[in-house]
């Protein structure tokens, strides 16, 4: 049986982790919730979308636009920031700072870790435990109106811890506060660790109606209630939040399409390894000798017709080596280079040199005849 080879293995293992990411996907798209807890367009068990309903039908005015960049207006009078599940910059707090300091209410109503980050901003501590233990009553009376505690369903689960010496404890489980609120410039802030009577199963229980409205009700001023959509991660669309970068980011088409862009790009990757498996040698082989390289060189030059070619370049080779002496150009015809040479040297053998020079011009010699030709150009080289 052929067995596979390492490219169908990385193929069979890209499939594999393909799919596997698939199914991890849609489990998880499956199992996560179609909006954000308490968001006010939620029609969920934990939305907020009958709060908002009924804070109308009440004739109150309600907004939870969403924008393109956070800010708080003169025209808002009560911020609901409920269950956030987004951090707030500090930026984003030194807006909210100033907005409440200059008469404005802030309510905020949570048990989830976003909430935890909101009180740390105003020296308060949380802390969680079962609501079989976690039993509430009222302390303080709320801000505006009675409250029928016993009717109230808030299903608390955690409750605040803070030194702080001006906070007004509304509800409490004994020594715990569940609702407490503040004073901070002109305004007001009220925090809540039970955000179950905000929501759209919670406002169906008896006297959750009632204590959402003293604290929505606790106000400085009738106005424009604004649900805070920005920190359950709403945005407005702008052209900066279009085009093709923000639909591969945040759209799951595009996040689909650079998830197999970079699977392509690792089967590439592998698949286009610039080395190879080493190849090992069956046998030691040992190196050839200078002369093979010589012998190689020689039989090339036989079967390739070149006897010419080695003639003329022994011919000039000869008269490079007599008349290097003399400066003698071995280009020059051989008349009047033999001629020169005599002028230059005497005693030379004119006749010998000319007789060589002669043969060397034959154009039927044979390869013997070459050798012993070659032998005797020897001695005038050395």
């Amino acid at each position: 049986m052929r067995r596979p080879t390492r490219d169908t293995l990385v193929a069979v293992v890209l499939l594999f982790l393909l799919v596997a990411v698939a199914i991890i996907a849609a489990i998880q798209q499956a199992e996560r919730p179609l909006a954000p807890p308490l968001a006010s367009f939620s029609s969920q068990p934990n939305g907020a979308k009958a709060l908002r309903l009924w804070l109308e039908d009440l004739g109150l005015v309600t907004s939870d636009k969403a924008l393109a960049a956070f800010e708080l207006n003169d025209a808002m009078h009560l911020v609901l920031l409920l269950e956030p599940t987004m951090p707030i910059l500090e930026t984003e707090w030194a807006i909210i700072d100033t907005w409440v300091e200059a008469g404005g209410t802030l309510l905020v109503a949570g048990d989830s870790y976003g909430m935890r980050a909101v009180i740390d901003h105003y020296d308060v501590d949380m802390f969680f435990d079962t609501p079989e233990t976690l039993a509430f009553d009222g302390q303080t009376p709320l801000l505006s109106g009675s409250l029928l505690m016993d009717s109230a369903e808030i299903e608390p689960r955690a409750y605040f811890s803070t030194d702080r010496d001006d906070v007004i404890v509304h509800v409490a489980n004994g020594d715990r506060p569940l609702t407490l609120s503040f004073e901070d410039g002109d305004g007001r802030v009220i925090l809540s660790a039970t955000p179950f009577p905000f929501s759209n199963q919670g406002l169906q229980q008896a006297g959750n109606g009632a204590f959402v409205l003293n604290l929505i009700e606790a106000a400085r001023e009738d106005g424009l209630i604004w649900f805070d959509e920005w920190h359950h991660g709403v945005r407005a669309r702008t052209a900066s939040s279009t085009g093709v970068d923000n639909w591969l980011r945040q759209v799951p088409t595009g996040q689909a399409f650079l998830l197999f862009a970079a699977i392509i790009f690792v089967a590439l990757l592998l698949g286009g390894r610039r080395f190879g498996r080493t190849w090992t040698l069956q046998t030691d082989q040992t190196r050839r000798t200078p002369l093979e390289y010589i012998t190689a060189i020689a039989n090339l030059n036989r079967r390739a017709g070149n006897r010419e070619a080695v003639l003329d370049n022994y011919r000039y080779r000869l008269k490079r080596a007599l008349g290097r002496r003399y400066r003698l150009d071995p280009s020059l015809p051989d008349g009047e280079f033999l001629a020169q040479l005599q002028a230059h040297d005497p005693d030379s053998d004119i006749d010998a040199i000319r007789s060589l020079l002669d043969r060397l011009y034959r154009s039927n010699m044979s390869e013997s005849e070459l050798v012993k030709l070659a032998g005797d150009i020897t001695p005038y080289l050395d």
